[in-house]
């Protein structure tokens, strides 16, 4: 930029981009549900959020990058979104998804991955374009300029982390010595995003039978209503309903409610999600709701009969009017 900005033109850049900031939100909406969608078809417990850069985060780039064309490649980030995660190994499946949704192309990759005697953020931004879709708004078909969004994806210590230095050190002159400071607090993002993902592994490897189903429960209710607030303690409900499944098929059970979530997806969110509220029935807030689902979908009778030795049968009667009529199991 000259050393003396003429003002009429960064009038024009302003008013240009108040004339279009509806689109980049509009954009932004978009990507938000783009991610949430990846998220939850991951099964991993995400915060998503995105926004429109404002007009003086704008003319400050354009000074600052010495540019006055809204359609430049700095101005790729006019939409900005984020995906947090709570585990580091998390992130790659999260980007290969992005990578291959539909709905996005893929512009630049740029993993943040410092050196061995580097203390610096970690974390992986990628410029994607919005591709043409009926699925989003009509205010973004058809729309005279590429549709461009930065999207980042970390984890919950690295967004902790980028938002102290943000407020500390952002586009500012300090000393050596405060820098470092802020830098010295990476490795204790790095520790902890490493000990968070040591803990999880150990504690599926130690966990019962029971915890393991219920943590599986809990991440797979995730993916089908977006509600984390759910998690199942090793409580007595979900005991009772862990001893109606054969001694045999439990350690793999698991994998048996995924395959079942997966095959019975849409059939599944329309029942968890199509305002369960109004059924009065207070298990289909619960994650336990796809055990009691699998097993009146593949074992009805043997199920239904060891429900009706321990709870009110109208329950179990009422929860399958939700669910439809079930398969019948070979087994039965």
């Amino acid at each position: 930029m000259p050393a003396s900005v003429d003002p009429s033109q960064l009038s024009d850049l302003f008013a240009q981009h108040r004339q279009e900031i509806s689109i980049w939100e509009a954009a932004c909406s978009a990507v938000e549900q783009v991610l949430s969608d990846i998220a939850r078809k991951a099964w991993t417990p995400a915060r998503v959020e995105a926004r429109a850069k404002d007009s003086g985060s704008v003319l400050g780039k354009a000074m600052r990058e010495n540019e006055l064309d809204l359609r430049a490649d700095c101005f790729r980030d006019l939409a900005g979104a984020r995906i947090v995660v709570p585990f580091d190994s998390s992130v790659p499946s999260i980007v290969e998804a992005i990578h291959g949704d539909e709905r996005l192309e893929v512009i630049k990759e740029d993993a943040k991955q410092p050196g061995p005697d580097q203390l610096t953020y970690r974390g992986v931004h990628l410029d994607v374009r919005l591709l043409p879709s009926e699925e989003f708004a009509s205010d973004l078909l058809g729309v005279p300029v590429p549709l461009y969004c930065e999207v980042q994806v970390k984890t919950s210590a690295q967004s902790l982390w980028s938002e102290m230095s943000h407020l500390i050190a952002y586009k500012r002159d300090l000393p050596e010595p405060i820098l470092r400071r802020v830098n010295r607090l990476v490795a204790l993002c790095e520790l902890f995003d490493t000990e968070a993902d040591s803990a999880m592994a150990a504690a599926r490897e130690e966990g019962t039978d029971t915890a393991v189903i219920g943590a599986q429960l809990t991440r797979l209710f995730y993916g089908l209503t977006g509600r984390t607030l759910h998690a199942i303690t090793d409580d007595s409900l979900l005991t009772e309903l862990v001893e109606s499944i054969p001694a045999a098929e439990r350690a793999a059970y698991p994998s048996t409610i995924l395959r079942f979530v997966e095959d019975y997806f849409d059939r599944l969110r329309f029942a968890l999600t199509d305002e369960p509220e109004a059924r009065k029935l207070p298990l289909l807030h619960r994650p336990e709701s796809l055990l009691i689902f699998e097993r009146l979908t593949y074992a009805p009778f043997i199920f239904s009969a060891y429900w009706g030795e321990r709870y009110d049968p109208r329950t179990l009667d009422s929860l399958r009017s939700v669910w439809g009529t079930p398969a019948t199991s070979a087994s039965d």
